[in-house]
Formats: C-alpha cells, sequence, structure tokens
C-alpha cells in the first residue's frame, strides 16, 4: 500500500493552486488526495452554503477522501 497525503486547501483555494508541494510529496513517494471543497473559489454552488455549512462540508470531504 501507498503512503497517502490527505491534503485540504485553505479557504476559497483549491488544489491547483498548492501543485507544487503535491507534486513534491509525489516526487517522494506519496498519494496526494486533495479535495475541492464547497467554498473554493473554483466550485461553481459556492454562494449556496454558508460558512458553518462549509466546515461541515470539509468533514464530510475528509471522510469520503480518507475512505478512498
Amino acid at each position: 500500500m501507498e503512503d497517502v497525503v490527505l491534503f485540504s486547501t485553505g479557504h476559497g483555494a483549491w488544489p491547483e493552486r498548492y501543485d507544487a508541494i503535491a507534486s513534491a510529496w509525489q516526487q517522494a513517494g506519496f498519494a496526494v488526495i486533495a479535495s475541492v471543497h464547497v467554498d473554493s473559489m473554483h466550485y461553481s454552488d459556492r454562494e449556496k452554503f454558508s460558512c458553518e455549512a462549509n466546515f461541515g462540508e470539509r468533514i464530510a470531504d475528509w471522510r469520503a477522501a480518507s475512505a478512498y
């Protein structure tokens, strides 16, 4: 089994914004899983989620990613 990094972006960001660090982890032999959260500027329905809902959705994202 490969070592895995579950990566969560900052508020409003998206995974591609962190390509440099994700690439470094991949080159070091890690698989990198990075979700696009509902607060991301690249999430099409971003305005439908309150700040409180964003946090709950992040937890759901982490659970889904860790189950992968």
